[in-house]
């Protein structure tokens, strides 16, 4: 199988998103039964990196996926020392991020969650997107919060060790474009 070039929006009548199996239950069971649904209602945007298959008439595999969606948090609960208004500060949350067990093991994780990452700035630093003063996102578990912490640029909350933030302007520097 190849992976075709890009991500692209969740599309139920190309993806067989129900073959998809990351290894974690509740990823797959929000890819399943929440993601297509979500983006209907304008909730969340799913994004996903489907696989060609031989057959011209079977829907593509998803070899990874990631999920934005925009919140609000308490100005005092992000860790930064820039000092910002005392009303909600915006941020775009990753609020799912999967790779396929049969993509497991081949850097695809960290290039999902690049692309996740890149997608957010291009959100909120274009001229007609919404800013953001930063990304945040919920580690599953231990082993991804392992795989988060590996880059080095996420910041803990307090009280909080699975929740990370990046602020928009540390993005812009690691992709080495203007904000």
């Amino acid at each position: 199988m190849k992976q075709k070039a890009e991500f692209q929006p969740l599309n139920l009548d190309r993806v067989n998103h129900k073959s998809f199996d990351c290894g974690i239950e509740s990823i797959n069971t929000y890819l399943y039964r929440y993601a297509a649904r979500n983006m209907g209602l304008g909730l969340s945007s799913t994004f996903v990196l489907p696989v060609a298959v031989n057959t011209q008439y079977q829907k593509y595999e998803i070899a990874a996926f990631y999920t934005l969606a925009h919140q609000s948090l308490v100005t005092e609960s992000i860790p930064t020392d820039q000092n910002l208004p005392r009303y909600p500060t915006p941020v775009i949350l990753i609020a799912q991020l999967g790779v396929s067990v049969a993509y497991q093991g081949q850097g695809l994780g960290r290039n999902t969650l690049l692309t996740a990452l890149e997608h957010s700035l291009a959100i909120s630093s274009h001229p007609t997107g919404v800013p953001s003063f930063g990304v945040v996102l919920d580690a599953i578990n231990d082993k991804a919060l392992s795989f988060y912490r590996s880059f080095e640029f996420f910041q803990e909350f307090v009280g909080s060790p699975n929740k990370l933030f990046v602020s928009m302007k540390s993005i812009a520097y690691l992709f080495d474009k203007n904000f």
